[in-house]
């Protein structure tokens, strides 16, 4: 299963892309599976402290993905 992840901020910035396909084997298909490759794949960012989006709905390490789901990827802002 292949997903899209959308980069913002730090994350592109850091990663030096705005989108990154990663695919995982095997039927595993939650979140929470994508962002340990995301993690493997890119250790020079923490992921960890980063929201997570599909469309317009925050969701959570837990939540299923589908085939060519596009998920943002949101680092934490500050403002002033």
């Amino acid at each position: 299963m292949k997903i899209t992840f959308k980069l913002y901020a730090s994350a592109r910035d850091i990663i030096g892309e705005s989108k990154v396909d990663i695919e995982v084997d095997g039927g595993i298909n939650i979140l929470y599976a994508f962002v340990h490759v995301l993690h493997k794949k890119y250790p020079q960012y923490d992921f960890s402290i980063c929201r997570f989006s599909r469309g317009t709905r925050y969701i959570d390490l837990t939540t299923p993905l589908f085939e060519g789901d596009i998920i943002s990827v949101i680092p934490p802002v500050s403002g002033g």
